[in-house]
């Protein structure tokens, strides 16, 4: 599935695929987010997950939510080194 279908689905703000080190691969986001730094906070976050759940139970987290008041952010791995970010709103 690619990022517009994906966005069409989930009637998303955008979506990007980021490498494990934050490097974006593929990225449709709106043109006022910041690629660079949301795609090395997403990597950020799904390693901090990772970490904790591979210490905790060495288990790999599957999906990572992030809620505000008006946004939700899931985090997903896809492939081996990649990441599947989607910014809907609530």
């Amino acid at each position: 599935m690619n990022l517009d279908e994906i966005i069409k689905e989930k009637n998303a703000l955008g979506a990007l695929v980021i490498r494990k080190d934050g490097y974006p691969v593929t990225v449709k986001l709106p043109p006022n987010l910041h690629t660079e730094t949301l795609s090395i906070m997403i990597a950020t976050v799904y390693g901090a997950a990772y970490t904790s759940t591979t210490h905790m139970k060495n288990e790999i987290p599957t999906r990572i939510t992030i809620e505000t008041d008006s946004l939700l952010i899931e985090i997903s791995p896809i492939e081996e080194n990649r990441i599947l970010a989607v910014i809907t709103e609530k």
